[in-house]
Parts: structure tokens; sequence; C-alpha cells
């Protein structure tokens, strides 16, 4: 789900209640796709540039963890530490999607499996140089099945016990 267009970036979600377990799975996924998407249309625009910089791309950024959808300016958007940290890994080199300790373990938790992990660094203003991940999927990851969305609307508009606005994405 795409929350906003920030000017220099996307904020985009992947809600249980909307992309079932695997959701940090398919938010990988689409970080893998915009990767592809934004060098295929870079070289393609080589002809419009004088000199063709080699470091330019997209820095992506995940966190997994609670967030509340909020209504401002009649306007739903999510907000949350795991927006605040996604958004700081974004800072990543061009090219690269980082994952902060929390995606990596549901990520471990998920598919072990199917995800090899590599560590790299960040360095974040006023908090210093941060361990990062880069994770990779097997190709097994990509068969996942799409989700049931029936059954997960069932799932999740049940009214829940002390937490109906906090939803894990």
């Amino acid at each position: 789900m795409f929350d906003k267009f920030t000017g220099d970036g996307i904020l985009a979600f992947f809600p249980k209640f909307y992309s079932g377990e695997e959701s940090i799975i398919r938010a990988i996924k689409a970080t893998n796709e915009c990767h592809l998407a934004f060098e295929e249309h870079y070289k393609n625009s080589r002809s419009y540039f004088t000199v063709v910089p080699k470091d330019t791309g997209l820095g992506i950024g995940i966190d997994f963890g609670m967030t509340t959808l909020m209504n401002t300016q009649n306007e739903l958007t999510v907000v949350g530490v795991p927006v605040v940290y996604a958004c700081r890994f974004s800072g990543a080199k061009a090219g690269e999607t980082l994952l902060n300790q929390s995606a990596k373990e549901e990520l471990e938790r998920l598919c072990s499996q199917f995800v090899n992990f590599s560590e790299s660094e960040l360095f974040i203003k006023n908090e210093g140089n941060t361990i990062a991940y880069k994770a990779s999927l097997h190709k097994e990851a990509y068969n996942i099945v799409a989700p049931d969305w029936d059954t997960l609307t069932q799932k999740y508009t049940k009214p829940q016990e002390g937490s109906e606005s906090q939803k894990e994405s």
C-alpha cells in the first residue's frame, strides 16, 4: 500500500491485514522489482545525459513492527517507529535495500531457509554508524502464493481486544 510521496521518496507499507503473514517477504520482492525498474529506466535514459553517473539509484529501507493508521486532514497515513527507521535506512547506497534488526529477525522467523544476509552499516544522523543487513531471497521465496483476501478480511476486521487501531506491518 503506497502511503505518500515525500518529494524524494515514497512510503509504502505491507500490512498483514492486506499482505498476509508473508508481508515482509512481499516487501523484499517489491524492493527488488523497484531496483530493476529504476535500473532499466535509467539505462534507457542515458542519451539524455552528457555524463552518466554510476552511483545513481534507489536506496531502500525496511523495518518491521507495530504501526498505527492515523487520519490527518481526511487522509489516512501510517505512523510509528518502523516508519521512522524505514525512512532512515532508505539512506542506503544506490541500488541497496537495507533492513534493520527487527526486519531481519522477522525474515529469519518466516523463511530462514530462503534468505541470505550480509551485514553492512549505515550512518544515521545523531545515532552514528548502525548495523544494517542486506537480504537476498532464494528463488523458492518468490513462489509464495497470493494472500486469501477473504480470510484476511475476516481475520483483521473483527475488533481485537485492546488494540483496535494498531496493526502489525
